[in-house]
């Protein structure tokens, strides 16, 4: 395009590194790069924000020793306009080259310019969709390590809580007359608990399957949630706790959702330094 509006045989999107020009895009050259001490777009370089133009290579005192202008391609003249990423460095440039001596209408000059912020566009959008594949191939890798990690966690956790859960059954089977009513209450209590963490440790696993939020919602019963929650940590006797207010049904991951609470209620709990503790609880939209 840059050739067909600037009507020249050639033209290039060069990069320049420490030692050499290499063209990125090449249309009527059919070379792959340069040294850099022969390359008219290490000048280019060196003024960001114009283009750079050389009329006539063999009349320049920069260039006429230039073997790319003594000898193939026979270099006359050159326009090249720098292309400048976002952080305001100068990577190379889109140029044009003739093999005659010329000059580049106003037009042209302005098409060429605006060609190269559509390569820098181009080229920026291409290192920002590798990062996101490359931050894609992480995460997946992760979430990976994450359901191995919570497959095993939940399997080790499970055992040790059927066991509880069976003890709290013989118990309740042998012992009822000895345990009384009090007793009974507990060890329904234990069940209860039990059952909660086994559906805790299945949520968990369920979740490190999905991966993200977005998958494994479900409608939950705030209140209800939080109520769950404060019978997991237990308070001590003396605590009060209260829930003020209208608690919504939420469209959310039961997981998540219950370990904010219990996070936050234990907390509550457990740094409370008051003579009457008191934790109250509501909940508000903004």
């Amino acid at each position: 395009l840059a050739s067909e509006i600037c009507e020249t045989p050639i033209s290039l999107v060069s990069l320049i590194d420490e030692h050499r020009q290499w063209f990125k895009s090449d249309h009527g050259l059919g070379a792959s790069e340069t040294p850099r001490e022969l390359a008219f777009c290490a000048h280019a370089i060196l003024e960001p924000n114009e283009l750079f133009e050389v009329p006539d290579a063999l009349k320049d005192e920069r260039f006429h020793n230039n073997p790319l202008v003594a000898d193939k391609p026979d270099v006359r003249f050159y326009a090249g306009m720098p292309l400048v990423n976002s952080q305001g460095f100068a990577l190379g440039t889109l140029c044009v080259i003739d093999h005659k001596p010329r000059n580049l209408t106003k037009e042209q000059k302005s098409a060429l310019e605006s060609l190269a912020r559509q390569v820098v566009g181009q080229m920026e959008l291409r290192r920002k969709i590798h990062e996101l594949e490359a931050s894609k191939k992480q995460v997946e890798r992760l979430n990976e390590e994450l359901e191995q990690f919570a497959y095993v966690a939940s399997h080790d956790l499970k055992t040790p809580l059927r066991g509880i859960h069976s003890l709290a059954t013989w118990l309740k089977e042998e012992y009822e007359e000895v345990l009384g009513k009090e007793g009974m209450e507990y060890i329904n209590l234990i069940h209860k608990r039990t059952n909660s963490l086994q559906d805790l440790i299945e949520g968990i696993l369920s979740y490190s399957k999905s991966g993200s939020l977005r998958e494994g919602k479900t409608s939950i019963d705030t209140r209800k949630l939080v109520e769950e929650c404060i019978s997991n940590c237990a308070p001590p006797k003396e605590f009060s706790i209260t829930l003020e207010g209208d608690f919504p049904m939420l469209q959310t991951h039961p997981v998540a959702l219950q370990q904010v609470f219990q996070n936050l209620i234990s907390n509550a709990i457990k740094y409370n330094d008051k003579e009457l503790p008191l934790v109250v609880i509501s909940c508000e939209q903004t």
